[in-house]
């Protein structure tokens, strides 16, 4: 038998935990663009944290997660583009097609008669 969800129980959708906010508060500080400072997580450099002597190093797992969110800022995701090309005598792409799959290559010293 399964109870019922109460109202208000865990953590609400979008709410952010102490990390996150820290880093939050850290980006503010230093004026870096959150996509460059992903770039530094997912290098494994250094973070300093407030409040806090040591440097945070970013675990294996941190800098995966940072890698794969700051990765839509340098490299946009590919979507599939249909082409239309006619093909016929007078399409460039036709002789540029007919050199690379070699019905138009001629043995060297090849001389026409």
């Amino acid at each position: 038998m399964t109870t019922p969800k109460r109202k208000g129980r865990g953590r609400p959708p979008g709410a952010s935990n102490k990390f996150t906010r820290k880093m939050r508060e850290v980006a503010a500080n230093t004026g870096e663009l959150p996509h460059e400072f992903l770039l530094r997580v997912s290098r494994g450099e250094a973070i300093a944290m407030p409040g806090q002597k040591k440097p945070h190093y970013p675990t294996f797992e941190e800098r995966v997660q940072a890698a794969d969110r700051a990765a839509p800022f340098y490299a946009p995701r590919l979507s599939a583009v249909g082409l239309k090309a006619s093909v016929g005598p007078s399409n460039p792409w036709v002789e540029l097609l007919e050199i690379v799959n070699g019905s138009r290559r001629k043995p060297p010293g090849y001389q026409k008669p």
